[in-house]
């Protein structure tokens, strides 16, 4: 038999544009700019939005999207003007525009696969490594919370 033990150690961090936390209708509605440099994070990514949704079928729930990004900056565009219908549109229509959603970014502090420490800061950059820390964390969310609650904001 074979055994994969994993140990994250983490908490997630405000992302800030001009030390402030990016809230996304501000985001949407105030012409905030995400450039290099004014925000605290950048390029490859493990991000989550996160908040108590005010309107539509899940008023009153605590809204949680997670998702993983090789750069954040685009990623935020397409949150803000992207016309997938079952993707980003789908996102901001359902969720993002619901309520007062703040984003969030993945800070590891410790990453250990079968006992040997791994170094996030290069493993990060890799899209397989996000995709799996990215499913152990909504899986984890959904163990944990009760989803009368919160929307796990995932439609797989």
């Amino acid at each position: 038999m074979n055994t994969i033990r994993i140990q994250l150690e983490y908490k997630w961090v405000p992302f800030k544009v001009n030390s402030r936390h990016l809230i996304f209708h501000e985001y949407e509605n105030d012409d905030i700019k995400i450039e290099k440099g004014k925000c605290s994070h950048w390029g490859a990514v493990i991000y989550k939005w996160e908040g108590k949704i005010i309107k539509g079928i899940n008023k009153g729930k605590i809204g949680i999207l997670i998702g993983e990004t090789d750069d954040i900056r685009a990623r935020l565009n397409q949150y803000k003007s992207g016309q997938q219908k079952r993707g980003n549109k789908y996102w901001r229509e359902a969720f993002l525009r619901k309520g007062r959603i703040s984003l969030w970014v993945l800070d590891i502090k410790k990453c250990v696969v079968n006992d040997k420490t791994i170094n996030f800061n290069q493993k990060i950059k890799r899209k397989n490594f996000r995709l799996v820390l990215e499913q152990l964390l909504v899986i984890d969310l959904l163990d944990k919370c009760d989803q009368s609650k919160t929307w796990i904001v995932n439609k797989i």
